[in-house]
């Protein structure tokens, strides 16, 4: 698997993920209901996942605009979409 396929499925779960617990705590399930901390969850996430990738992948990551395409964007598309769904059909989901 290319380094930047790896990128990119890292990104894409931990997004899934983050999208979950914003869901979470958008909806009040961990005992606060808070979207700005869900906001800043997500930020915060991404930003060290980017850290940890651009360490670890240096090779294959020229900037960090190139990291945007590769990381970034995957990482958000998969963090708004769960976290959109999972807010719309929260009375569906065992978990909310």
């Amino acid at each position: 698997m290319d380094n930047i396929q790896k990128i990119s499925g890292i990104n894409v779960i931990t997004g899934i993920i983050c999208g979950i617990l914003s869901a979470m705590f958008s909806y009040g399930t961990l005992g606060i209901k808070n979207e700005v901390i869900a906001s800043i969850l997500g930020i915060v996430v991404a930003y060290c996942i980017g850290r940890w990738c651009m360490n670890k992948f240096s090779e294959d990551i020229e900037s960090s605009r190139d990291y945007f395409g590769k990381g970034i964007f995957p990482f958000a598309v998969g963090w708004f979409l769960i976290w959109v769904l999972c807010l719309s059909y929260a009375k569906f989901l065992p978990f909310m």
